[in-house]
């Protein structure tokens, strides 16, 4: 198998709404994602390089740059009233369908990559480069998505989604 890998860094604060434990009051985080395309079929040496670097990492980036420096919050959670009522924007606020645990978090990184991936279009001036592109895969299943999110310097998860 071939694949890239990049790695990303953000600060985010969250908490775990109702969680018998320290993680139910807000704190930050600097977590570090890394994020992982590998193709089952054999695209090189057929092009130079299977995706330009920056395509790659825009598959995510919007996310990641979207959860900066935000305060990330289950939508259930009795702060999202108050926060919105403050000004949600002002406030940072991101509202997650979840608990904004580094496991849901990764998984919804995974689904988010590929369904990015799904949209991509390899720029007309890369086309003789760029092996991965979608009419270069013959199937929907040529390549699996990893992420792995650290919340700590120590303890990560991963999630995989499949194209």
């Amino acid at each position: 198998m071939e694949g890239l890998t990049t790695e990303f860094t953000f600060d985010a604060a969250h908490r775990l709404f109702e969680y018998p434990g320290k993680c139910s009051c807000i704190h930050g985080r600097t977590y570090r994602v890394v994020f992982s395309i590998e193709f089952t079929t054999q695209l090189l040496p057929r092009k130079p390089f299977l995706m330009d670097f920056r395509t790659f990492k825009s598959l995510l980036k919007t996310e990641i740059n979207n959860w900066d420096h935000k305060v990330i919050l289950y939508k259930e959670d009795t702060l999202c009233d108050v926060l919105k009522e403050y000004g949600s924007t002002r406030a940072g606020l991101i509202i997650f369908e979840k608990q904004p645990t580094a496991e849901n978090m990764a998984h919804f990184l995974a689904e988010q990559a590929a369904h990015n991936y799904k949209k991509y279009v390899s720029p007309f001036e890369l086309r003789d480069w760029e092996a991965a592109t979608l009419d270069s895969l013959s199937t929907k299943r040529d390549c699996v998505f990893t992420v792995t999110v650290y919340e700590t310097p120590t303890n990560a998860v991963t999630a995989t989604s499949e194209d």
